[in-house]
């Protein structure tokens, strides 16, 4: 989805900047929901105002859950066919690789500098040996970015 955003909203119609993007994309993974919903409620609505973002979400929402409907239906009469359940598996793997790709693009726009590098690692084993909740490591990540910005602007003052 981030590709597509990028390619969309940045590059083609200039709406947003790859920063402001980014920005989107955080907080809409901060919310409870499809990440496509609240990235289009949050963008719709920054950009066009509330009932954008309505409209919006709406927009993001409705098609997926026809498509999905009418999936679902179709694998149950199906799933049984070996050949179904094989491009099930096939599929399996490129969403993974797609998953892959995105928190690899994520990882260069987002994680800037030794210190945030160190914090990606430690979130990064939190998550992977499930220590903590991946709420709470939002809200850690939250309250990291808000203390390094306020050490930061303490140092530009002083300088």
């Amino acid at each position: 989805m981030l590709p597509i955003l990028q390619s969309e909203l940045v590059n083609r119609r200039g709406w947003l900047t790859g920063s402001e993007l980014m920005d989107f994309f955080a907080m809409a993974q901060c919310q409870p929901g499809p990440l496509a919903v609240n990235c289009a409620v949050l963008i719709g609505a920054s950009r066009f105002g509330t009932v954008a973002g309505i409209f919006a979400a709406l927009g993001m929402a409705f098609p997926s859950l026809l498509f999905i409907l009418a999936i679902a239906i179709l694998l149950q009469n199906f799933i049984h066919i070996p050949q179904v359940a094989q491009a099930m598996a096939g599929i399996k793997t490129a969403v993974a690789a797609l998953v892959i790709s995105v928190a690899v693009r994520l990882f260069k726009d987002g994680v800037k500098g030794f210190i945030a590098f160190i914090f990606f690692i430690v979130s990064l084993v939190l998550l992977v040996f499930n220590i903590l909740n991946p709420i709470l490591i939002i809200l850690l990540a939250a309250g990291f970015g808000i203390i390094v910005g306020l050490i930061k602007r303490k140092k530009e003052r002083k300088a």
